[in-house]
């Protein structure tokens, strides 16, 4: 698909040949967010922006990248590895169990997700995002799950399985 914007007498060509293409800007976004929430968070001018934009993009980031693997991985183009994109907790009445988030499970995570809890600075009136999030859901009545998700390691994952 093409899409041509003109401003003024300059045209701008966006291609996005496939769907390899969006789920890099999911990455990008999800990076720039995250990486920038440091420095913005300086200008109190922008506060209205971060308070209505910050958390939306990051959820709507994670979600793409996700629901695209696992598009990959129902038409057998995604092979996981062991590498850790965090800590999967499943939780009991008999206590906990860690396990090592994957890739695909921090996707599945994402998905499944009833609460995204987005780690924040909120020191002097920054609330900058920290590069980590909680997601927490159930597995069944009696035992739920929280998944601590490094962003970082997330999107070099997504990078890597593309």
């Amino acid at each position: 698909m093409i899409l041509n914007r003109k401003f003024k007498n300059n045209y701008y060509s966006q291609i996005v040949s496939n769907s390899d293409d969006i789920i890099q800007l999911h990455i990008y976004r999800l990076l720039c967010t995250v990486i920038a929430s440091k420095k913005i968070n300086k200008y109190i001018v922008f506060t209205p922006l971060i308070d209505e934009f910050q958390e939306s993009q990051i959820i709507d980031s994670l979600i793409g990248i996700a629901a695209h693997i696992r598009f990959l991985k129902n038409n057998n183009k995604f092979r996981d590895t062991e590498t850790s994109c965090g800590k999967l907790y499943e939780l009991k009445h008999s206590g906990e169990t860690r396990i090592i988030l994957t890739f695909k499970r921090a996707c599945d995570k994402i998905m499944h997700a009833e609460k995204i809890e987005i780690q924040k600075t909120d020191s002097h009136s920054l609330r900058s995002v920290e590069p980590n999030l909680l997601l927490h859901g159930q597995f069944t009545k009696e035992s739920t799950w929280r998944a601590e998700l490094s962003l970082v390691e997330f999107a070099k994952e997504a990078i890597v399985h593309i």
